[in-house]
């Protein structure tokens, strides 16, 4: 979306702090980067970011940052048709090509971004007659797509869905009227529409035809959008309906659609996160990747500036490791990448604060978070300025994992917690360490982890670190035991939110998944 959008528009997306005073944050040093986390976890998304041809030319130290800590990128907007075909007939790739190459020679999956947009191309496209579009679309998609054969993906049409939420007429956009004629129930106004009335499918189809031209078949192809990525709320429910019927249209007319981009340009109020896991989740069932595609955080939405300190970098941190989190429950969910890499270089501009690290380079709280989910433990020099638990919707925090006098006295077999199960996984692991509350060890034995969640991430615990906490009897009962096979039934899985009971105090950890931390109160019965 990034082009300078109509403030009511910004002001849509939510509201935030509104105070003009800047202030300073508490910055983290971390050791392990981004990308080598998910890299470890089994089924772990790329870790993305989009960059900047002139930043990374003119800036070392932000173009090793982008390359160290992420393992996807996306050409801000080297790769936008106004930047390579500014007038007819000609092409300029340079910037496209040197963020190309940049990409393959750090190692990194390249996301072009977009081949079609409605909006902000070049005003010799406006200028064409209909049938004089059609054969600029053709010949412009075939030409960018087959250019970069080793592409991962290409949000091949970018913004196409017509909008209805509050504000939106006042900000400029092109409101749903449920009509046919012109703007439709779905489609908005733009350089391609009514004019080419068939111009998504037409791209999406010429795009992968250019990339079977020079056997780049596996170049995912995807739609791109805003504000629909949560399927609840008055802002994104309607839109992300529309954004789902539209995939469903273009699957059953045989349309080459891989998958469907969700933006998320937030500010700290956001907190539809179960909204967004229903969303993933329904796309996934249609056979669809889902990607976060320009992921931001602003301190405001509203405001050109605010104020910013250690409990803003806290709200923004929970924000990220929450998205995350979602994503790695979901495995429709194959990217997670936000729309920069520091506030020095932002299309939101630096007073709002938006990006994992700060305009010095440093990570903020959001990386140390995000790095958390991914399993990484935080070090004395990396604890960030927030709760070690990410958001929810009910904003809770997990219980104090302490003992109570009934649990100490309790059976050895307990279940704590209630939600619904929905999905299954097991994994059997050697070799892992019984810790109680104190301290002590028990003996080490093989165990077996079934898992049952509420609809997240089962699949996802094999191959990857995971630290289960029982119950204070079990634990007891498990160390005094020669021979332990312990066998964790998992269900309702809910990241931090401690639904019922109390928490467990003790760990059992094994080589079971590359995300510690994560879990923390849930439905289980613990048996020897």
């Amino acid at each position: 979306m990034p082009s300078s959008p109509h403030p009511l528009l910004i002001a849509a997306l939510g509201m935030a702090c509104t105070s003009t005073t800047a202030s300073t944050t508490t910055t983290t040093t971390t050791t392990t980067t981004l990308r080598e986390a998910s890299a470890a976890v089994d089924g772990g998304p790329y870790m993305g970011a989009a960059i900047n041809a002139g930043d990374l030319r003119g800036d070392s130290s932000y173009a090793d940052l982008a390359a160290a800590q992420y393992s996807l990128v996306t050409a801000e907007n080297a790769c936008k048709w106004a930047t390579i075909s500014p007038s007819r007939g000609t092409y300029n790739f340079n910037d496209c090509d040197y963020i190309y190459e940049t990409a393959k020679s750090s190692g990194q999956a390249f996301r072009g971004h977009n081949l079609a947009w409605g909006n902000y191309n070049p005003s010799w496209v406006d200028a064409l007659s209909p049938s004089e579009k059609k054969d600029a679309l053709v010949e412009y998609v075939s030409t960018v797509a087959a250019r970069y054969p080793d592409a991962y993906a290409w949000d091949v049409y970018n913004e196409p869905v017509c909008d209805d939420f509050p504000f939106a007429a006042a900000a400029g956009l092109e409101i749903c009227d449920g009509t046919e004629d012109g703007l439709n129930a779905i489609y908005k106004n733009s350089s391609w529409y009514p004019d080419v009335p068939d111009a998504l499918e037409l791209a999406f189809t010429t795009a992968a035809e250019a990339l079977e031209s020079v056997n780049a078949t596996d170049v995912k192809l995807f739609l791109n959008d805003y504000m629909a990525e949560s399927s609840t709320g008055v802002l994104y429910a309607s839109k992300a309906d529309r954004v789902y019927t539209l995939a469903q249209q273009l699957l059953a007319k045989g349309i080459p659609l891989h998958g469907v981009g969700m933006q998320f340009h937030l500010d700290l109020t956001y907190s539809s996160f179960d909204g967004v896991a229903a969303n993933m989740k329904r796309l996934g069932e249609l056979g669809l990747e889902v990607h976060v595609t320009e992921l931001d955080v602003s301190c405001s939405l509203t405001a050109s500036t605010c104020s910013w300190d250690d409990s803003d970098a806290a709200k923004q941190a929970k924000i990220y490791a929450s998205l995350l989190q979602v994503c790695l429950d979901e495995p429709a969910c194959t990217s997670f990448e936000s729309w920069g890499v520091t506030d020095k270089y932002t299309w939101r501009g630096v007073s709002q604060h938006p990006l994992p690290f700060d305009e010095n380079l440093n990570a903020k709280a959001a990386v140390t978070s995000m790095l958390e989910i991914l399993g990484v433990e935080p070090s004395s020099d990396d604890t960030p300025a927030s709760d070690d638990t990410p958001a929810t919707d009910e904003a809770a925090r997990a219980p104090i994992c302490t003992p109570s006098a009934e649990e100490r006295a309790g059976p050895g077999l307990r279940s704590v917690a209630t939600a619904p199960a929905r999905q299954a996984a097991s994994t059997t692991v050697s070799a892992p360490q019984v810790v109680s509350s104190r301290g002590s060890e028990a003996e080490s034995a093989p165990w077996r982890a079934s898992a049952r969640t509420g609809g997240y991430g089962a699949p996802k615990f094999a191959g990857a670190a995971l630290r289960f906490r029982m119950g204070f009897p079990a634990c007891t009962a498990a160390q005094g035991h020669g021979s332990v096979r312990v066998q964790v039934q998992v269900s309702g899985f809910r990241f931090g939110a401690g639904r019922g009971g109390s928490c467990f105090c003790c760990e059992v950890t094994g080589e079971l998944a590359q995300r510690t931390r994560i879990l923390r109160c849930w439905d289980m019965a613990v048996s020897w």
